[in-house]
């Protein structure tokens, strides 16, 4: 369900504790029913008015839910037009779960509690950062929600389970520090409200296990990865495979300097282990770096690879220098 919530603040906090939300339940009507070969569709519009407490002019909004065979996962597409001042749109997912909160955070997640709101120049109003996904954690159950450079998140008590909000799009009026010429134009404070069209995708998904035993964090990624287009054939140099449980490779890039291969892993559910690297062909020489690719530390190559331990949530970078005949290709 849409929520329209009262924010009266600056671009960087809530300044005021009235925060009333209007459900826009009873606003929003189904408009299509869609099929076809793999996937079904509905489309919901959501129209609020004066009588709804908006301010601008109407509010207009459309909800696209898709489920795809196969895919585990459900998909949705938001978009708004948008004309309002001092309110925030949110986005509820209520559900029956109960349990500890867990937001995606850059090479992992990180428990956390709710907290109360500060409502000052320098506060905060109840929701916290997530990159790429936020959820609770049952027993028996966990739920995630997905996004799409979406990271404002509250979760909240609903019946007897527990309802994650997400925030999508705020309209501050109050133009708190843009008063610097050096760095702001002062009379296009009103843009801070982004006025016009806006469209956002997140997805639900539920897991039978605890996050970190799950396959939450590659889910978020490979959600925003998107679909790469090449006209023609791509020949793929061979890069290096990990074999671990809890360990992935995060990034392969070429070196800052010389002739040589990086390769950043990351231990990603929380516990230590150990992961084996192979070797493409034309290693002569790994080195575990820092994450300046200095300081390096030769590392044993048996059977084509090499075996890293990482403790919880460590990160490790490899420096893989080429043979002379392995030349760097652009």
């Amino acid at each position: 369900e849409l929520i329209y919530e009262h924010d009266e603040g600056s671009p960087w906090a809530t300044l005021h504790p009235d925060m009333t939300r209007t459900p826009l339940a009873g606003c929003t009507r189904l408009v299509a029913v869609e099929s076809c070969a793999g996937s079904q569709r509905l489309v919901f519009e959501t129209r609020g008015t004066n009588q709804h407490g908006f301010g601008g002019r109407q509010f207009r909004a459309t909800t696209a839910v898709v489920v795809r065979t196969g895919l585990d996962r459900v998909d949705f597409r938001l978009s708004v037009e948008w004309a309002e001042f001092n309110h925030r749109v949110r986005v509820a997912f209520p559900t029956p779960v109960r349990g500890r909160h867990y937001y995606g955070i850059p090479y992992g997640m990180l428990e956390r509690k709710p907290y109360q709101p500060v409502f000052s120049w320098t506060g905060a109003n109840g929701d916290w950062p997530a990159i790429n996904w936020a959820g609770i954690q049952g027993r028996t159950v966990s739920v995630a929600l997905l996004n799409k450079g979406l990271p404002s998140y509250k979760v909240e008590p609903h019946g007897r389970g527990q309802c994650i909000l997400l925030s999508v799009l705020r309209s501050p009026a109050i133009p708190t520090y843009l008063h610097e010429p050096e760095y702001y134009t002062m009379t296009g404070y009103d843009g801070m409200r982004d006025e016009g069209q806006h469209e956002f995708d997140f997805a639900l998904q539920a897991y039978g296990t605890a996050f970190a035993d799950s396959s939450v964090v590659a889910d978020s990624e490979t959600y925003n990865s998107g679909l790469l287009a090449v006209q023609g054939r791509v020949h793929c140099p061979a890069l290096p495979v990990i074999e671990s449980s809890n360990v992935r490779i995060s990034a392969v890039k070429w070196a800052e300097s010389g002739n040589a291969l990086i390769v950043r892993v990351q231990e990603y559910r929380g516990r230590s282990g150990h992961a084996r690297v192979s070797i493409p062909a034309g290693v002569r020489r790994v080195q575990k770096v820092n994450l300046l690719e200095r300081a390096g530390e030769d590392l044993p190559v048996t059977d084509g690879s090499v075996t890293l331990e990482l403790g919880p949530w460590k990160l490790a970078t490899l420096r893989m220098s080429m043979s002379a005949t392995s030349k760097k290709r652009a």
